[in-house]
C-alpha cells in the first residue's frame, strides 16, 4: 500500500495549525462536535484538520467537507488500515480507530514537524494558539498529567517516581523527534510484548515509552470534568468557580454528552456545537462496528481545501 497526496509536500507554514483526529462511524457525532468547536472558537487561526479513519460513511465524509468549507479550513481524510495497528487490544469503549494517533508521523508526511492530536470526546472552548506555540525542545509531547493512574499502574508501565502519567486525549506531538527515534514503533512494540500490563490501551503504551520526555501543561489544555471536586491540579478550584475558563474540555470517563444530557455547562457547550451545522438537532450517531483491519493500506485524499492566509 501507499500514500497518495493530493498536493505536493511543502514546509509546514508557521501560522497553520495541524490538528489530527482519529475516528470511525461509532464516534462520528462527537468527532463533528469537536471539529465544529475547534474552528468556531478559533476564527482567526489557519488550520489543516486531518481525520484518520478505519471506516467512515460517505455522509459523514461530506459533512466533514461542509464543516471545513464553512470555516475556511483545509481538511484531509485518511482512510487507513495496516499491519502496524492490526491486532492491538480493543474493547467496547476503545476501537482500532484509537490507535490512529500512532500513525501521525507517516500520514502527515515529513514536512509536518508537529501536530496537535485531539480525542473525539472533547470540545475546544478557547484559543489554542498559545498551546500550539509551546516550546517542545527535545520533548516527545506536551500533555496534561492524568491523576487517574495509581501507583500500581505506574509500576506496571515502568514509570519512575518523577515521571507523571499523562492523558493522551490532547497531545502536542513533536513529530520530528517521533520519526527520528521511532517513537510510535516503540509504543506498538510495548503493546504487543506486554498486553497483560495494559489497561488504558495506547495511552498506557505511550506513557511507558515517554520516559519522562514530556512538557507538562496546565490542565486548562485538557480539563476533565469527571475530576470535578478533586484538587489534582491547582487550577481546578478556579475552573469550577468560573474564575478560569479551560481552553479544551475533555469528556473522559463514562459520561458522554452525546449519549446522555449531562445537565451542566460543559454538556450545554457540547450541545451547542453539535447543533452548529444548522440542522437544529443533536448529531447522535448509532454505534457501528468499524471494519476489521486486515492488510497494509493507506489512502489519503483532500476532502476540501480552503484556508486563510493568517
Amino acid at each position: 500500500g501507499g500514500t497518495a497526496p493530493c498536493a505536493p509536500a511543502v514546509p509546514q507554514p508557521p501560522d497553520r495549525i495541524t490538528v489530527f483526529f482519529g475516528g470511525d462511524n461509532s464516534c462520528a457525532a462527537p468527532l463533528f462536535g469537536a471539529i465544529q468547536s475547534l474552528l468556531a472558537n478559533n476564527p482567526e487561526r489557519s488550520f489543516a484538520v486531518h481525520v484518520a479513519t478505519t471506516g467512515l460513511d460517505d455522509a459523514y465524509r461530506r459533512r466533514l467537507a461542509d464543516i471545513a468549507a464553512r470555516h475556511g479550513a483545509e481538511a484531509w481524510l485518511h482512510s487507513v488500515s495496516g499491519d502496524m495497528i492490526e491486532g492491538l487490544p480493543i474493547s467496547d469503549r476503545i476501537s482500532t480507530a484509537s490507535y490512529c494517533r500512532l500513525l501521525m508521523p507517516k500520514l502527515l508526511g515529513p514536512e509536518v514537524d508537529r501536530a496537535l492530536y485531539l480525542d473525539c470526546d472533547l470540545i475546544v472552548s478557547g484559543d489554542i494558539g498559545p498551546l500550539w506555540r509551546t516550546d517542545l525542545g527535545d520533548a516527545l509531547v506536551a500533555a496534561v498529567a492524568d491523576p487517574g493512574a495509581d501507583r500500581s499502574r505506574r509500576t506496571a508501565l515502568g514509570l519512575l517516581p518523577e515521571h507523571r502519567y499523562v492523558n493522551s486525549g490532547v497531545l502536542l506531538a513533536n513529530l520530528a523527534v517521533w520519526r527520528r527515534e521511532g517513537f510510535a514503533e516503540q509504543v506498538v512494540g510495548f503493546l504487543r510484548r506486554f498486553p497483560h500490563r495494559i489497561e488504558y490501551h495506547d495511552q498506557d503504551g505511550i506513557n511507558a515509552c515517554l520516559r519522562g520526555r514530556v512538557r507538562y501543561l496546565s490542565c486548562v489544555w485538557n480539563y476533565m470534568p469527571y475530576l470535578s471536586g478533586t484538587r489534582e491540579h491547582e487550577e481546578h478550584p478556579r475552573i469550577e468557580s468560573g474564575e478560569l475558563a479551560p481552553a479544551i474540555v475533555h469528556f473522559a470517563g463514562t459520561r458522554k454528552p452525546w449519549i446522555e444530557r449531562l445537565g451542566d455547562r460543559w454538556g450545554e457547550q457540547y450541545e451547542r456545537f453539535a447543533r452548529a451545522d444548522g440542522k437544529g438537532q443533536l448529531a447522535i450517531a448509532p454505534p457501528r462496528a468499524a471494519p476489521a483491519v486486515t492488510k497494509s493500506t493507506c489512502r489519503r485524499f483532500c476532502v476540501v481545501t480552503g484556508g486563510r492566509s493568517g
